[in-house]
C-alpha cells in the first residue's frame, strides 16, 4: 500500500495550485487592505471568508452600522469561498479611522479620505498570461488561467466565466484579486470577463479575455485537513502578491508567462502611483 501511494504521490506531483481554496482563490484578504490612506467616504468594505460577522468600528470603539451583502467567489475543485461587502447606513466622516473586524478579529484598519469616489474605473488592461493544467495530487489541484491586470482608481478586480462581472447579493465571480494577476479556475474555451471595482464597490467596464484551459488530470485533491496544515507557510510565500496596501495606476509591460499561483517570484513590473 505504501509504495501504491509513493507511485501515486509521484506522477500527481507535478508543481501547479495549491488545493487550499482560500489561498489559491482570493487575492486579497480585506478591502481596503490595512494601512491604506486617503480612503473614499463612501467606501463598502469587502472581506474574503467573513463567516461569522463583518463589522466597522471607529477608532474610540463605536460601531459603524452597516449592512451586508454576501457574494460568491469559485475556487479549486468547485470550492466556494464567501465574500461580504459591508454597506455603512451613515456617512463616514473625514479622518476617521476604520477597523473592520472579520469573525472577532480587526483585519484592516484605514483612513477615510476628504471625498467619496469620483467615476467608476476604466475598463483594465488584461491579457492572458497562461494556462495551467491541473495535476491533482496531495498538494495541488485544478487546472486555470493566469489573467494579467492592471488599471486606474480600481481597488481590485473582478473576473467572471461567460458572464458579466457585476456586484452585489448572491453575486458570483470566478477570480478576484487585488494584485496584478488574477487566476480563473475553468476548463476548456470560455470568455472571461474583467473588470475593475472602486473602494465604493462601483464596476467599471469590463475587458475580454479568450481563455482555452485543459482539463485536469485524474488525481484527486487532498483532503481539507491536509491543506489546513500549510497554511501559514503558504500565505508568509504568497502575501506580498495577494496584499498590496498601495494602489493607483498600474500599466501591463512585456513579460514571460506566469509559472502559476504558488511562484514564491512573480513578475512585478507594473508601475505603481500613490493613492489619489
Amino acid at each position: 500500500m505504501r509504495s501504491l501511494l509513493l507511485a501515486t504521490s509521484m506522477l500527481c506531483a507535478a508543481p501547479a495550485l495549491p488545493c487550499d481554496p482560500s489561498v489559491s482563490s482570493a487575492g486579497f484578504s480585506v478591502i481596503p487592505a490595512d494601512g491604506t490612506p486617503g480612503v473614499p467616504t463612501d467606501v463598502t468594505p469587502f472581506a474574503v471568508g467573513a463567516d461569522l460577522e463583518l463589522l466597522l468600528r471607529d477608532a474610540s470603539g463605536n460601531d459603524l452600522p452597516a449592512s451586508i451583502e454576501d457574494m460568491v467567489l469559485s475556487g479549486v475543485g468547485g470550492v466556494e469561498l464567501m465574500v461580504r461587502r459591508a454597506l455603512p447606513l451613515d456617512a463616514i466622516a473625514s479622518g476617521t479611522e476604520v477597523l473592520v473586524f472579520v469573525d472577532g478579529a480587526v483585519q484592516s484598519t484605514f483612513t477615510v479620505g476628504e471625498a467619496p469616489a469620483a467615476s467608476p474605473p476604466a475598463g483594465p488592461e488584461a491579457v492572458l498570461d497562461g494556462v495551467s493544467q491541473g495535476q491533482g495530487g496531495a498538494d495541488t489541484c485544478g487546472s486555470f488561467a493566469t489573467i494579467g491586470v492592471a488599471g486606474e482608481d480600481a481597488a481590485f478586480f473582478i473576473g467572471v466565466v461567460d458572464g458579466q462581472p457585476t456586484v452585489g447579493a448572491r453575486a458570483r465571480w470566478d477570480g478576484a484579486t487585488s494584485s496584478d494577476q488574477l487566476y480563473v479556475f475553468a476548463e476548456g474555451q470560455h470568455t472571461v470577463n474583467v473588470a475593475g471595482v472602486d473602494f465604493a464597490g462601483r464596476v467599471g467596464a469590463a475587458v475580454p479575455v479568450e481563455i482555452d484551459v485543459p482539463a485536469a488530470l485524474a488525481c484527486a485533491c487532498a483532503s481539507s485537513a491536509r491543506g489546513a496544515a500549510p497554511w501559514a507557510a503558504l500565505l508568509s510565500v504568497l502575501a506580498p502578491a495577494l496584499f498590496p496596501r498601495r494602489f493607483g495606476q498600474r500599466r501591463l509591460a512585456q513579460r514571460a508567462p506566469a509559472s502559476g499561483p504558488s511562484d514564491p517570484t512573480p513578475d512585478r513590473r507594473f508601475r505603481r502611483g500613490a493613492l489619489q
